[in-house]
């Protein structure tokens, strides 16, 4: 019976060993999916970023424009940041 009742704990103890890499290998895949969109995010802001100084220079944007887009790619910038350290959080687990 005492037997029995340590393989019984054995099967649990890897049941639940494998569910946490389980987890933890979706979590890791969600945070690099999230890094590889805000990566994606960045490079559009940086275009809208440049047209917007562009179309300043040339006169047919406001500086409110300008100031919107600096402020986009500033916070999707900040964004990036925090998914990199997610993902590097993730990793180490």
């Amino acid at each position: 019976a005492q037997q029995a009742q340590a393989e019984a704990a054995l099967a649990q103890a890897r049941n639940e060993a494998g569910q946490r890499v389980l987890e933890a290998a979706f979590t890791l895949l969600q945070a690099r999916d999230a890094l590889l969109l805000v990566q994606a995010q960045a490079v559009e802001a940086a275009a809208q970023l440049q047209s917007a100084r562009r179309a300043h220079q040339v006169g047919t944007a406001t500086i409110t424009d300008l100031r919107e887009a600096e402020a986009k790619a500033d916070a999707i910038a900040a964004q990036r940041i925090g998914a990199e350290a997610d993902l590097e959080l993730r990793q180490q687990v």
